[in-house]
């Protein structure tokens, strides 16, 4: 498996660049290499793509930059069969108002409208955690 995704950058003010991101599967550890309009490259690995997603995010977010894409939306999750079957290339757009699920590519781009909807991976985490409790008590 060899994919590559390019994704915009956003600075909180405007777009400012793109990330080019190309996804390899060597047995069962993921790789993300990763370079940018500025010029700055490298790799994280790991088990599930969407987690060295965020990895990639929080390097980012340390540097002022928000990636655009499913991915960091607050209301996608990896988990379950989506997530298992892709390794983490698929994850669940939840609807907050009603439950419902999509599955989404966490690396397929947003639009500039959906921007307000970025949150931090620890953000994240804790929107899941809310709407499954949420949606376990009916």
């Amino acid at each position: 498996m060899n994919e590559t995704y390019k994704i915009e950058l956003h600075n909180g003010r405007k777009i400012c660049g793109e990330i080019e991101l190309s996804l390899n599967l060597e047995k069962s550890l993921m790789k993300i290499k990763y370079s940018d309009t500025e010029g700055r490259k490298g790799e994280f690995s790991g088990h599930n793509f969407f987690y060295i997603l965020a990895d990639i995010r929080k390097f980012y977010n340390n540097i002022g930059y928000k990636l655009l894409c499913k991915g960091s939306l607050s209301n996608v999750f990896t988990g379950g069969l989506a997530a298992e079957s892709s390794f983490g290339e698929l994850a669940y757009q939840i609807d907050e108002k009603t439950g419902s699920k999509a599955v989404v590519n966490v690396f397929d781009k947003i639009s500039q409208d959906e921007i307000n909807n970025i949150d931090s991976f620890e953000m994240q985490k804790e929107k899941r955690r809310s709407v499954i409790k949420k949606f376990a008590s009916r």
